[in-house]
């Protein structure tokens, strides 16, 4: 049994537990869960990804309720089969998605994971950038498959929708040692269709724009820019 203290850090010292656990097919217990923050323990977002994590391996799995500051996760080999969590608040649906993606290296066929709650939220990546930043450059080693956006969620309502499907393939080792040329920017700005009559996310690009046609950059500026019916502006 890993042991583990939780208490110099946030949730992804235990998402990171769940994905490796998952993968070596060791068991670990951690401890003081999310320790350094105000509101300690597991939270929905936190909760959820363990039973999901918990149904691709058949874990073992004690502690796993909310507020809980202890859990001890058995993993028992994985199995691919299709999964749909529901957070059930605005925890963010790409800190979920982000646990489960590392596991996909495992399988050997299709893979669907089907998340709601939020999409767009504070403290997590959201949704545009997972698709447009973080897959691209996975794709380029190796990786195979993408992200659909079925709902846009905002705090506090949350209930957006993503669903990741991914096919067969391995990783390569990802090394990163040069930044590369900047080509051009690309900014991505989306609210709530309630907000389209102020203009929210037109202004927000416009306003990005402007600052970066202030800077020392010469270089080309796409802009994307979309209104989303949801349930929370």
């Amino acid at each position: 049994m890993i042991e583990i203290d939780g208490s110099k850090g946030g949730g992804q010292i235990l998402r990171t537990a769940l994905s490796l656990s998952a993968i070596q097919n060791k068991a670990f217990r951690m401890e003081n869960i999310r320790g350094s923050r105000s509101n300690p323990g597991l939270g929905h977002q936190h909760l959820e990804c363990v039973k999901a994590v918990a149904k691709l391996c058949g874990a073992g799995v004690e502690g796993a309720e909310l507020g809980s500051q202890e859990l001890v996760f058995e993993p028992n080999g994985l199995e691919n089969k299709s999964l749909r969590s529901d957070i059930g608040t605005a925890g963010s649906v790409m800190l979920l998605v982000d646990t489960i993606l590392p596991i996909t290296t495992q399988f050997d066929s299709s893979f669907s994971f089907t998340a709601l709650g939020g999409t767009d939220v504070k403290w997590s990546p959201v949704f545009d950038y997972c698709k447009y930043v973080k897959l691209p450059m996975l794709r380029k080693f190796g990786f195979k498959g993408d992200l659909e956006l079925g709902k846009t969620g905002y705090y506090p309502s949350g209930n957006g929708k993503v669903t990741l499907n991914t096919e067969e393939y391995s990783i390569d080792p990802i090394v990163i040692k040069d930044r590369g040329s900047l080509q051009k920017f690309e900014i991505y700005s989306k609210a709530s269709l309630e907000l389209r009559r102020e203009e929210v996310a037109n202004r927000q690009a416009n306003e990005l724009e402007r600052l970066l046609n202030k800077s020392d950059f010469s270089i080309e500026i796409d802009k994307n820019i979309s209104y989303e019916r949801t349930d929370s502006k």
